[in-house]
C-alpha cells in the first residue's frame, strides 16, 4: 500500500499537540486520583478524631471533585464530538475545560493543609513546590499553544 504525503503519519504538530493532551490527561488523573484518596481515607479519620485543618482540607478537596469529573467530561465529549463542533462551540468547551482545570488545582491547597498538619515546614515546602511546578507545565502549556498559534493560523482559542 503506498502511502504519500497525506498517508497515515502524524505531522510534528499533531504530536505536539497529542503530547500536549496526554500531559494535561495525566495531571488531571493525578489530581482527581488524589483527591479521591484523600477524601476518602482523611474523611475516615476526621469522623474518628476531627480537627478543624482537616476539616478546612476536606472542605477544599470536595469543592473541587465536581470540577475535576467535569473536566474528565467535557474531554472527553471533545474528543468524541470535537470535529463536528462548530468554532463557537469548540471555544466554548475550551474555555470550561479551563475554569474546570484552574479550580481543580484548588485541590492542591487542601493537599497542603493536610501536609502542614504534619508540619508547617513540609505543607509549606510541598505547595511552594506545587505551585511551581504547575508554573512550569502552563508556562509549557502556553508555549506549545503559541507555537501552534503560530503554525496554523489564528484557532480563537484563548
Amino acid at each position: 500500500m503506498a502511502q504519500g504525503k497525506g498517508g497515515p503519519h502524524p505531522t510534528s504538530q499533531q504530536i505536539t499537540i497529542a503530547s500536549a493532551i496526554d500531559r494535561r490527561w495525566t495531571i488531571m488523573a493525578a489530581l482527581l486520583g488524589s483527591s479521591s484518596a484523600v477524601m476518602l481515607f482523611h474523611g475516615l479519620q476526621q469522623e474518628l478524631n476531627p480537627t478543624p485543618g482537616r476539616e478546612l482540607a476536606l472542605t477544599i478537596i470536595a469543592f473541587t471533585l465536581p470540577f475535576q469529573a467535569v473536566w474528565f467530561m467535557i474531554h472527553t465529549y471533545h474528543i468524541a464530538f470535537g470535529p463536528h463542533l462548530g468554532a463557537q462551540q469548540q471555544h466554548t468547551l475550551h474555555r470550561l475545560s479551563s475554569i474546570c482545570q484552574l479550580l481543580a488545582y484548588v485541590s492542591v491547597l487542601g493537599l497542603a493543609i493536610l501536609w502542614s498538619s504534619a508540619s508547617f515546614y513540609v505543607g509549606g515546602s510541598f505547595l511552594l513546590a506545587t505551585f511551581i511546578a504547575l508554573g512550569m507545565v502552563r508556562m509549557a502549556m502556553s508555549e506549545a499553544r503559541h507555537h501552534d498559534l503560530g503554525t496554523s493560523g489564528t484557532r480563537g482559542e484563548g
